[in-house]
């Protein structure tokens, strides 16, 4: 025999064994058990024959009691477990349940003052955070609402009709569309084309008309699309003027002009070519306004300005800036200004960028508007040396800023600075400035 049978010989019985062993421990575990049981009961069967109450056998209770309160103690660690488990589930699920709430750790005096400071970015995260700073919040988003999308603006007023109220702000028109140029492309390129596929013009109607508060409204008439067009083309459509690979239109429909409400504050209308006496009309029923900014308007004469002398806009009026470049050897602008200005009691700032223009009537008359604090100019080639010497006449401006287009010279400055005593500010362009210029400046 060899070594390796004998050896595993001796493993199986070695097995045997143990597992010989194991059946007679567990046998002897049973007769025990039995033994045990039928011991009890003849104890208790004696017990109760002999009249013998619990009170007599202490140590049998007390091994009884503990056992049990074992059991109780296990039920209860378990039951513990459970509601623990339920608790960490059932806190993370009230959050969004609709259960009353404590009071907030801020004030809502606090919050909304702290929503007032923050930029319309910051605010779209703050409006996260809670429903006090969302409440806070939401007046000061819908102020002025950050989305360029008006569509989707327009079903959120449509399905809460108050968010309509808090709009105080709007600029339409300055996000990018083909509107103008959506009939020269075929459907496949119009797919991939960037900005709104909507219908603009209505979606700005309804707009308008859902904001009834409405302080501060900015429309551009002047869509701009790349594309490349023809000049066939462009002298096939009204109000289309034409750059090198760019369409430019400038036409406002009618009925867009007539939803503009007569709550503004601050109106500006840019780039808009035609429907000037509807664009005087919009201007004439805002009695409130402070802020007017006529911002490249086609026809500056067609919009008869001079009539704003018999309406209240003429007292509570602010601002005015006015940016007219085309070139007209035969107009000047400056009569219309100088029979409107003289009868603005509340103008403090006023900008005039146009081309023109001629010296007088302009700067006699406006040597005479004292109220006028803050003046902006340029861009007028037909204004002489002597004209602009007429500034240090009127003795109130705090403010002065000139552009290109000027013929300015040391003369000049020190005339309005020694006719000014109270003026604090004095910008000059970089184009206007020569080698010498500086040299006598420093």
């Amino acid at each position: 025999m060899s070594v390796r049978s004998h050896v595993n010989m001796t493993l199986d019985v070695g097995t045997a064994v143990n597992r010989r062993a194991s059946k007679i421990k567990s046998l002897i575990k049973r007769s025990w058990v039995i033994v045990t049981c039928k011991t009890n009961s003849n104890r208790r069967n004696q017990s109760s024959s002999a009249g013998i109450t619990e009170l007599e056998l202490p140590g049998e209770k007390d091994r009884h009691t503990s056992l049990v309160e074992r059991v109780n103690d296990v039920r209860t660690s378990v039951t513990i477990h459970r509601k623990s488990i339920s608790g960490v589930f059932h806190k993370r699920t009230s959050a969004s349940l609709d259960l009353p709430r404590g009071d907030p750790s801020l004030p809502p005096e606090l919050i909304e003052k702290i929503a007032s400071y923050l930029p319309q970015h910051d605010l779209v995260k703050f409006s996260r955070v809670s429903r006090d700073a969302y409440t806070a919040a939401e007046r000061h988003l819908y102020r002025r609402p950050l989305s360029r999308r008006f569509d989707r603006l327009l079903r959120t007023v449509e399905k809460s009709p108050y968010k309509g109220d808090l709009i105080l702000e709007l600029a339409l028109g300055f996000e990018t569309d083909f509107y103008s140029v959506k009939y020269l492309l075929p459907s496949t390129v119009l797919i991939l084309c960037r900005g709104p596929n909507y219908d603009r013009e209505k979606v700005y109607k309804a707009l308008l008309s859902h904001t009834p508060n409405l302080q501060q409204l900015i429309y551009q008439g002047w869509l701009q699309w790349t594309v490349s067009v023809t000049q066939p083309f462009a002298a096939r459509h009204a109000y289309v003027m034409t750059i090198p690979t760019r369409v430019q239109t400038g036409a406002v429909p009618l009925d867009l002009l007539e939803q503009i409400p007569s709550s503004l504050k601050h109106l500006q209308f840019r780039r808009i070519y035609g429907r000037y006496h509807n664009l005087f009309q919009v201007i004439s029923r805002n009695d409130h306004l402070e802020s007017l900014n006529l911002y490249e308007i086609g026809d500056l004469d067609s919009l008869h300005l001079e009539q704003l002398v018999d309406l209240p806009i003429a007292q509570n009026l602010k601002y005015l800036r006015i940016r007219h470049l085309p070139f007209h050897a035969e107009a000047n602008h400056g009569g219309v200004l100088s029979k409107i200005l003289p009868h603005m009691p509340s103008l403090e700032n006023f900008v005039l960028e146009i081309t023109a223009m001629e010296n007088e009537p302009f700067f006699s008359t406006f040597a005479t508007c004292k109220q006028i604090k803050n003046f902006k100019f340029g861009y007028c080639e037909r204004v002489t040396e002597e004209g602009l010497m007429k500034l240090g006449r009127h003795g109130e401006l705090r403010n002065v800023e000139f552009m290109p287009g000027l013929h300015l010279n040391i003369e000049i400055l020190r005339a309005i600075v020694n006719g000014n005593e109270k003026l604090k500010v004095l910008l000059l362009p970089r184009e206007s400035i020569s080698g010498e210029f500086q040299k006598e400046l420093s």
